[in-house]
């Protein structure tokens, strides 16, 4: 069974999810909560996303200055 903790949100923000849930019932979110679980890990996976790109870059620039200075 999963573990849940409580978080604070502001109420117009609460109220913003309520009505775009309300608006777009297509996308099947069940209540905040789930709504709020579905942006989190989209958020961590898009972040993680951002730091791969960010280590190709540095692997691959420090590829290129060892090439430049082995050669």
């Amino acid at each position: 069974m999963a573990e849940y903790v409580s978080v604070n949100l502001k109420k117009t923000l609460v109220e913003r999810i309520e009505r775009f849930m309300k608006e777009h019932p297509e996308y099947g979110f069940k209540d905040v909560n789930d709504f709020l679980e579905d942006a989190v890990n989209n958020s961590l996976r898009r972040i993680r996303r951002i730091l791969y790109f960010y280590l190709l870059v540095l692997v691959s620039i420090s590829l290129i200055l060892a090439y430049l200075i082995l050669r």
